[in-house]
């Protein structure tokens, strides 16, 4: 049997939320998260309120030695 090598990385991801629920795409380039946060803010014209939220996410890759 051979051994397994796992690789974690942990990623800060962006995206739009509204009451705290995040929704549609995730991002990793801030000023890019913020645009589209703007956009639906500019979109919903005050219906809905947009915010940016950002979180760390860790995921594992494991490879076969």
């Amino acid at each position: 049997n051979e051994p397994m090598i796992t690789f974690t990385t942990t990623t800060r991801y962006f995206a739009a939320a509204s009451n705290d629920i995040t929704l549609g795409k995730w991002f990793v380039d801030e000023s890019k998260a913020q645009a589209h946060v703007d956009a639906l803010n500019r979109e919903w014209n005050g219906a809905r309120t947009f915010t940016l939220k950002s979180w760390v996410q860790e995921s594992f890759t494991a490879h076969q030695a």
